[in-house]
Order: C-alpha cells, then sequence, then structure tokens
C-alpha cells in the first residue's frame, strides 16, 4: 500500500466513523492533508514538507501520527533535534520516538522556529562542538531558545556548552546560557578517565515535574571526561560521584541538561525524556478540530 493510498482509506474511515458516532458534518482543519499535498508525497515520499506549519521528515507511521491526530483534534507538537554534524543522533531521536514523541533534526534557524521544543545534543570535543555549532548557523537561534522559557533538553556536550568555557578547549566560548565552566576529572582520585558506564544520582530538585519519576540511587550511563561545574548551586538538579562530586544534570524552569545520556540509560533515562515529550505537548497550542 503507498502512502497517498493509506491516506485514503483512513480518511474513509474517520467518515464512517464520523457517520456511527453522530459527528458528520463537524468541520476539522486539515491544514496541509490535501489533494495536492498527497501529490507531493506520491512524487516525494522521503521530502521534507510542512504539515500544520511544522517540520515532518515523511514516513508511514509519522504520517499515520500527524493524520490521525489532525483527524482526532489533538494537538500537535514538535521536537526539534540541533544537527550541527556532531554525534549520531538517530539514537537520540528513536528514544523520542520511544517514549510517543515526533521528534526531526533541525538544520537551520528558520527549521528551529517552526519546532516547539528544541533539543541539543553533543559527543567529542567541547571545542569542536561549539565550532561545529557556530558554523552551522544556528549558534543565536539556540542561544535564543535556550534563555527563554521555551522548553530545552541539552545533553553530554550539549550540556557543557550552556556553560562559558570548558578546560577541554582553552580560549573557545561556551553559549553561556549559565555562569560556570567545565573541569577535567581530577587525577588525584586514580580512578579510569573518562568515566565510562553507570552511575547512580542523587536527586537534588524535588519540585520541577521534569524530574517526575527520577530518584536517588536511580542509575544512568555516562561517557565522559570532563564535568560543569555550575557557580549556581540552585540550578544543579541530579548529583553523582566519580572521584568528584559533580553536577549531573541541571534543570530551571522548562530547561533540563545531562551530562548522562539518557537515550542510553534505559528506565531513568527514558523517563527523563518522557516527562520532557510531557512538556513539550503542554506547551503546544495548535488543537486542529473546529
Amino acid at each position: 500500500m503507498t502512502v497517498a493510498e493509506f491516506l485514503t482509506e483512513l480518511t474513509e474511515f474517520w467518515t464512517g466513523l464520523t457517520r456511527l458516532t453522530g459527528l458528520e458534518g463537524r468541520r476539522f482543519e486539515m491544514m496541509q492533508v490535501s489533494s495536492c499535498s498527497l501529490e507531493t508525497v506520491r512524487a516525494n515520499p522521503d521530502a521534507t514538507q510542512l504539515f500544520n506549519g511544522k517540520m515532518l521528515e515523511y514516513h508511514p507511521l509519522s504520517i499515520f501520527q500527524h493524520c490521525a491526530a489532525f483527524l482526532s483534534g489533538y494537538i500537535i507538537f514538535m521536537i526539534g533535534i540541533v544537527d550541527y554534524g556532531i554525534g549520531n543522533l538517530r539514537s537520540v531521536q528513536k528514544a523520542f520516538q520511544h517514549v510517543g514523541g515526533e521528534a526531526v533534526f533541525v538544520r537551520t534557524p528558520d527549521e528551529i522556529a517552526q519546532v516547539d521544543a528544541l533539543v541539543l545534543p553533543g559527543v567529542g570535543n567541547f571545542g569542536d562542538c561549539v565550532r561545529s555549532l557556530a558554523k552551522s548557523g544556528m549558534w543565536d537561534a539556540v542561544l535564543a531558545w535556550a534563555q527563554s522559557d521555551r522548553p530545552f533538553f541539552g545533553i553530554c556536550v550539549g550540556y557543557q556548552m550552556l556553560f562559558e568555557s570548558s578546560e577541554e578547549a582553552p580560549g573557545e566560548k561556551g553559549l553561556g546560557v549559565f555562569s560556570g565552566a567545565v573541569r577535567k576529572f581530577s587525577d588525584q582520585h586514580h580512578l579510569k578517565v573518562p568515566q565510562i558506564g553507570w552511575n547512580t544520582v542523587t536527586l537534588k530538585q524535588t519540585d520541577v515535574p521534569l524530574l517526575n519519576g527520577i530518584a536517588t540511587h536511580d542509575f544512568v550511563y555516562f561517557v565522559h571526561s570532563y564535568y560543569v561545574a555550575p557557580k549556581d548551586a540552585s540550578i544543579i538538579a541530579l548529583e553523582t560521584t566519580y572521584g568528584d562530586t559533580f553536577a549531573a544534570a541541571i534543570a530551571r524552569d522548562n530547561l533540563i541538561a545531562t551530562q548522562f545520556h539518557p537515550e542510553k540509560s534505559q528506565r531513568a533515562g527514558l523517563q527523563l525524556i518522557k516527562n520532557f515529550v510531557a512538556l513539550a505537548e503542554s506547551v503546544a497550542s495548535v488543537p486542529v478540530a473546529k
């Protein structure tokens, strides 16, 4: 079955259902689900199009989710994962999709403007990441977003980049959303660096919805040689110890950022992602049924 045929059958199914339930004649705002957009899908099944002003990378599951939502009157929301040429972003995207979030890659400021929540991943060297983000042309858009009250999730080096500087890349400036620096693990503890593997966290903020379902002694997965030292201790959400005690995560308003990889942290990590998806949905304001 082609995508176009699937959409046609879905529309016919809904038409029959509305007749049975007495909803026939109710007007639904289908936006770009039209004969024109169906022709576009037939010609470009892998193209990126706009549904309700939100970016959607076409594949059958996404089309089903969006068309079902359009037809049912649900609020449509979209999570953007910043793609600036660093890291394996597909595993992050799959984690968000696993808990029910529609996540797409964004590669320009205009694309960032189309989403309801933003995720900034990052792996490897701090200097490489900040230079790549600047080169992508998205630096100012990401900074403005992180400074606003819109949902933002920083992961690993994407978390570190929210601060002013890093000992890993002297002279390179971070986004500077928060005061503080990224430090290298001390040699005095004689531990293997980088820290690779599972470690427990201590919950430092207890009244933050983004941390719902997270508890002291939960295990999460780390891969890093440097850690963040925030100047403002009040933003520390989770703390852990690997020789040095450090901020494993921070949270403020609708922003959360983690040193560990939530997409690799099984139950606790997926719970954080699920909380973030719920936040993204709560702030979205695009009801489609009339």
